[in-house]
């Protein structure tokens, strides 16, 4: 599959303006599957093809989409009760599908069974506060066992058995921190099983600092590890072919991505990969169905736009704008620089190499810089502050561990500012930066029950932690103000239940006040100041749209800037308080099935 990007895209904040042309050689054996909103990451194709399975990420619920008629249904009616589901395999049948469900309370994942026609499930592996994710990659061709890859709290992973009626993990093989399969977030893993149950496949780095994977073989009983493909380029796994003869993988060993097959016997290479399919950009591997393989392609996703607003009359100056990049890179986490001159975000492709890139641009949009990021660091699309004219402040986890981090631009080196014990990844991950460049303020749960938050402040440089106040604050919504005096947040009042718009001083002195609390429609993150101080600007939902305001700090009446924005949780204003950038967009994307020329797709090499 070729796929064309015609010219640059102009798309409005949340619109699919920009075509993908997609090509086929007259020999290649692929057909379209399916076109639509996909969660391909965390989800599953059945074996039978019908179906693909995701988290709706609106319920929380597990989600199974028929991929004939299109219609979707959750499974459980439980999501968001307590926690939600995440990743999901299918067994062989189709009956029964794997799925991770996260435990609020444990803060960890258990591994459930479920019926794809009832939704009832059983609990095979409770969740445990020392072990953070159990991810189902694949079942055993017999349905007795499910293959999993664990993390632990020390970040550390492991490839397992676990029998699919219940019982212990039995350990194939330990890891370190790098995810097996895994994107460039350290997540969603995969391995695959092979049809006899002998063997474990999966791609890993060749060493903790390499941004290209090989692909290895353990076996199932365990013992040491083979190397079935490496080098040149990075190797991803897509499955072992059905007949246990082979595998297939996706590589740009020959410079474009490209689908390959390895005739594997007894756990080891057997002559040189075969190159089967060229130039397929963006593959989302998915899995081996009975009509061939299926991957999916993403057309269409989330970017980085600029956009030029009259803050005053709320009149759109200029429409969004996406940063120019393929429709199918995600790009996010913007921020202009302290002189306005750049706007700096971060990309990263789907596989092969999923290594995230800091961009750095012109007002025009030309990219003038480009930082790439080491595969030990990512930024899990949290807070971002270009803070001072050399160095960018911001969220991300480093070999797993999640912290606030300083990047200098002179260099493109990075340093761990700091990782407040007592906070929690989830309030770290949404900071905002004061004017000195050291100063961090960010919402934080108090020790013990309590239905308040604590607003806090950190000191980068020395760690010191005071809280200012404490209100049911939205942890994803907090900003300081430009001379670094006041702090906006969203909180829920405690009569009314409303979310409102709040402000109180840096000092903790005093009590916060209320700017605006809306009469119709959700009041949500992201919040941030007018550069000049004298307004803040938020998000108003109101069913599935979501317009941007802005209002005086004094109050008042708010003033619409723009109809659909933002995907992410925050918005950044050019120092001349005219221009937005912000991240917007949506998943779109292409099933595909791949039979392999030479056979029906579903055999083994010939000899």
């Amino acid at each position: 599959m070729r796929i064309n990007v015609l010219g640059s895209c102009l798309l409005l904040a949340a619109s699919a303006a920009c075509a993908v042309n997609i090509q086929h050689p007259a020999d290649a054996l692929v057909t379209r599957a399916w076109s639509g909103s996909p969660d391909f990451i965390s989800g599953d194709i059945s074996p039978d093809g019908r179906y693909l399975s995701q988290v709706n990420w609106a319920s929380g619920d597990l989600q199974l989409v028929d991929l004939r008629s299109g219609e979707a249904r959750d499974l459980t009616g439980q999501g968001y009760t307590g926690g939600y589901a995440w990743t999901s395999a299918f067994s062989p049948d189709a009956r029964r599908i794997a799925v991770a469900w996260y435990i609020d309370s444990v803060n960890a994942h258990e591994l459930r069974v479920m019926s794809t026609v009832s939704g009832r499930f059983r609990t095979v592996v409770p969740a445990d506060p020392d072990r953070y994710y159990i991810d189902p990659v694949d079942w055993s061709a017999s349905s007795d066992e499910i293959l999993v890859a664990v993390q632990g709290k020390d970040q550390t992973w492991q490839l397992g058995l676990v029998p699919a009626g219940g019982g212990p993990i039995r350990t194939v093989k330990a890891l370190g921190w790098q995810t097996p399969g895994g994107g460039h977030d350290q997540a969603y893993p995969d391995a695959d099983l092979s049809p006899d149950g002998r063997y474990v496949a999966y791609d890993y780095p060749p060493n903790p600092t390499a941004s290209t994977r090989d692909i290895l073989v353990v076996p199932s009983a365990g013992g040491a590890e083979t190397v079935l493909v490496s080098g040149p380029g990075s190797d991803r796994l897509l499955g072992w072919l059905p007949g246990g003869d082979g595998i297939l993988f996706y590589s740009d060993r020959n410079g474009t991505p490209s689908i390959w097959r390895l005739r594997v016997r007894a756990g080891r290479p057997i002559g040189e990969p075969e190159l089967i399919h060229a130039n397929v950009p963006a593959l989302v591997p998915l899995g081996f169905t009975r009509d061939g393989y299926a991957y999916g392609v993403m057309t269409e996703t989330t970017r980085v736009h600029a956009a030029e607003v009259d803050p005053a009359g709320g009149d759109n100056v200029r429409m969004p704008r996406a940063v120019h990049e393929p429709p199918w890179r995600r790009s996010f986490a913007a921020d202009w620089s302290p002189d306005g001159a750049r706007l700096a975000f971060v990309t990263h492709d789907p596989l092969p190499d999923p290594v995230e890139r800091l961009q750095i641009a012109s007002t025009t949009g030309e990219i003038v810089r480009t930082i790439v990021l080491t595969p030990a660091l990512h930024t899990s699309n949290g807070t971002f502050r270009w803070a001072t004219a050399d160095r960018i402040i911001l969220f991300a986890y480093e070999r797993g561990l999640a912290g606030i981090f300083a990047l200098d631009l002179r260099d493109g080196s990075h340093r761990r500012v700091m990782t407040p014990p007592s906070v929690g990844r989830s309030a770290i991950k949404w900071f905002d930066v004061g004017p000195d460049g050291r100063s961090l303020y960010m919402v934080a749960r108090p020790q013990g029950r309590g239905r308040g938050n604590n607003l806090v402040a950190a000191d980068a440089e020395t760690g010191v932690m005071r809280v200012i106040g404490t209100a049911r604050a939205v942890t994803a919504s907090l900003s300081v103000s430009p001379d670094g005096t006041q702090l906006a947040f969203l909180a829920r009042d405690d009569t009314s239940g409303h979310v409102e718009l709040r402000v109180i001083s840096t000092t903790g002195s005093g009590s916060s006040r209320t700017v605006f609390r809306p009469d119709r429609g959700r009041i949500g993150p992201p919040v941030t100041w007018m550069p000049d101080g004298s307004g803040l600007v938020f998000k108003i939902e109101s069913g599935e749209q979501a317009s941007l305001w802005s209002i005086s700090v004094r109050g008042g009446e708010p003033v619409r800037l723009l109809y659909d924005c933002c995907a992410e949780n925050h918005v950044r204003i050019h120092p001349n308080g005219r221009r937005l950038a912000f991240a917007s967009g949506r998943d779109r994307g292409e099933i595909w099935i791949l039979k392999m020329p030479g056979d029906s797709g579903l055999q083994p090499p010939r000899e």
